[in-house]
Protein backbone atom coordinates (compact mmCIF):
# COMPACT_ATOMS: atom_id res chain seq x y z
CA UNK A 1 0.00 0.00 0.00
CA UNK A 2 1.27 3.61 -0.69
CA UNK A 3 -0.09 6.34 1.64
CA UNK A 4 0.33 9.48 0.98
CA UNK A 5 -0.76 13.42 1.93
CA UNK A 6 0.73 16.07 1.69
CA UNK A 7 0.55 18.12 4.85
CA UNK A 8 3.34 17.66 7.53
CA UNK A 9 1.27 15.68 10.53
CA UNK A 10 2.81 12.63 11.88
CA UNK A 11 1.96 9.15 10.88
CA UNK A 12 0.19 8.40 14.30
CA UNK A 13 -2.25 11.53 13.91
CA UNK A 14 -3.07 10.26 10.09
CA UNK A 15 -4.21 6.76 10.95
CA UNK A 16 -6.08 7.93 13.63
CA UNK A 17 -7.82 10.22 11.94
CA UNK A 18 -11.77 10.17 10.94
CA UNK A 19 -13.64 11.73 8.65
CA UNK A 20 -16.43 12.70 11.06
CA UNK A 21 -17.84 15.41 8.70
CA UNK A 22 -18.76 12.75 6.30
CA UNK A 23 -20.53 10.38 8.79
CA UNK A 24 -17.67 7.40 8.29
CA UNK A 25 -14.78 6.98 10.89
CA UNK A 26 -12.72 5.23 8.86
CA UNK A 27 -8.60 5.88 9.25
CA UNK A 28 -6.52 6.39 6.79
CA UNK A 29 -5.36 2.58 7.38
CA UNK A 30 -8.89 1.63 6.95
CA UNK A 31 -9.15 2.92 3.79
CA UNK A 32 -6.17 0.78 2.92
CA UNK A 33 -7.39 -2.39 3.98
CA UNK A 34 -10.77 -1.72 2.25
CA UNK A 35 -8.74 -1.45 -0.97
CA UNK A 36 -6.99 -4.37 -0.01
CA UNK A 37 -10.40 -6.43 0.11
CA UNK A 38 -11.58 -4.41 -3.57
CA UNK A 39 -7.31 -5.53 -4.90
CA UNK A 40 -7.72 -9.01 -3.12
CA UNK A 41 -11.05 -9.23 -4.92
CA UNK A 42 -13.48 -10.22 -1.98
CA UNK A 43 -10.89 -12.20 0.20
CA UNK A 44 -9.69 -11.10 3.15
CA UNK A 45 -7.13 -13.99 4.42
CA UNK A 46 -8.51 -16.93 4.12
CA UNK A 47 -11.97 -15.58 4.27
CA UNK A 48 -14.83 -14.50 1.31
CA UNK A 49 -16.15 -11.30 2.30
CA UNK A 50 -17.12 -10.26 -1.19
CA UNK A 51 -18.16 -11.80 -4.33
CA UNK A 52 -15.75 -12.25 -7.10
CA UNK A 53 -18.72 -11.21 -9.25
CA UNK A 54 -19.91 -8.32 -7.44
CA UNK A 55 -16.02 -6.85 -7.39
CA UNK A 56 -16.19 -7.30 -11.57
CA UNK A 57 -19.88 -5.69 -11.53
CA UNK A 58 -18.29 -2.72 -9.27
CA UNK A 59 -15.99 -1.67 -11.23
CA UNK A 60 -17.20 -2.50 -14.62
CA UNK A 61 -18.07 0.90 -16.68
CA UNK A 62 -21.94 1.54 -17.00
CA UNK A 63 -24.08 2.47 -20.04
CA UNK A 64 -24.99 5.84 -18.97
CA UNK A 65 -21.21 6.67 -17.42
CA UNK A 66 -18.19 4.67 -19.14
CA UNK A 67 -16.04 6.61 -16.41
CA UNK A 68 -18.28 4.76 -13.44
CA UNK A 69 -19.63 1.96 -12.09
CA UNK A 70 -21.12 0.69 -9.02
CA UNK A 71 -19.92 3.74 -6.53
CA UNK A 72 -16.06 3.11 -8.23
CA UNK A 73 -14.97 5.04 -11.11
CA UNK A 74 -12.64 3.87 -13.66
CA UNK A 75 -10.54 4.71 -16.48
CA UNK A 76 -12.95 3.50 -19.24
CA UNK A 77 -14.39 6.69 -20.42
CA UNK A 78 -13.21 10.14 -20.39
CA UNK A 79 -10.88 9.55 -17.81
CA UNK A 80 -7.43 8.64 -17.98
CA UNK A 81 -4.25 9.31 -16.55
CA UNK A 82 -0.84 9.33 -18.87
CA UNK A 83 0.94 5.86 -18.46
CA UNK A 84 -1.67 4.38 -16.11
CA UNK A 85 -3.17 1.17 -17.15
CA UNK A 86 -6.77 1.32 -17.95
CA UNK A 87 -7.83 -1.23 -16.07
CA UNK A 88 -6.96 0.14 -13.01
CA UNK A 89 -10.65 1.71 -10.67
CA UNK A 90 -11.01 4.18 -7.65
CA UNK A 91 -13.01 5.64 -5.18
CA UNK A 92 -13.33 9.34 -4.73
CA UNK A 93 -14.12 11.44 -1.54
CA UNK A 94 -15.23 14.79 -0.72
CA UNK A 95 -11.81 16.75 -0.27
CA UNK A 96 -9.16 14.89 -1.98
CA UNK A 97 -9.72 11.65 -0.88
CA UNK A 98 -8.93 8.55 -3.38
CA UNK A 99 -8.48 4.87 -2.90
CA UNK A 100 -7.00 3.45 -6.42
CA UNK A 101 -6.70 -0.16 -7.14
CA UNK A 102 -4.25 -1.75 -9.65
CA UNK A 103 -5.39 -5.44 -8.85
CA UNK A 104 -2.59 -6.57 -11.80
CA UNK A 105 0.43 -4.65 -10.14
CA UNK A 106 -1.02 -5.85 -6.51
CA UNK A 107 -1.10 -1.86 -5.73
CA UNK A 108 -3.32 0.37 -3.30
CA UNK A 109 -2.80 3.87 -3.66
CA UNK A 110 -4.76 5.71 -0.28
CA UNK A 111 -4.84 10.02 -1.25
CA UNK A 112 -5.71 12.16 1.32
CA UNK A 113 -6.32 15.48 0.50
CA UNK A 114 -5.01 16.08 -2.98
CA UNK A 115 -5.96 18.80 -5.00
CA UNK A 116 -8.29 17.21 -7.56
CA UNK A 117 -6.36 18.52 -10.81
CA UNK A 118 -3.25 16.97 -9.08
CA UNK A 119 -4.47 13.42 -9.20
CA UNK A 120 -3.50 12.27 -12.83
CA UNK A 121 -0.28 13.48 -13.08
CA UNK A 122 0.30 12.06 -9.20
CA UNK A 123 -0.63 8.95 -10.63
CA UNK A 124 1.38 9.20 -14.31
CA UNK A 125 4.72 10.33 -11.81
CA UNK A 126 3.67 6.88 -9.71
CA UNK A 127 3.65 4.40 -12.79
CA UNK A 128 6.50 5.97 -14.31
CA UNK A 129 8.66 5.36 -10.71
CA UNK A 130 7.40 1.70 -10.37
CA UNK A 131 8.59 0.67 -14.40
CA UNK A 132 12.21 2.74 -13.95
Amino acid sequence: MVFVFPYPMSWHHLLNQSSDWSGTHFGLDDWGRFGLLFARRGMWGDERLLSEEWIDKAKAPSDPNPSYGYMWWTLKGNTQWEGVPDHVYYAAGFGGNYIIIDEENDLVVVLRWIDNTALGEFMTQLYQSIRH
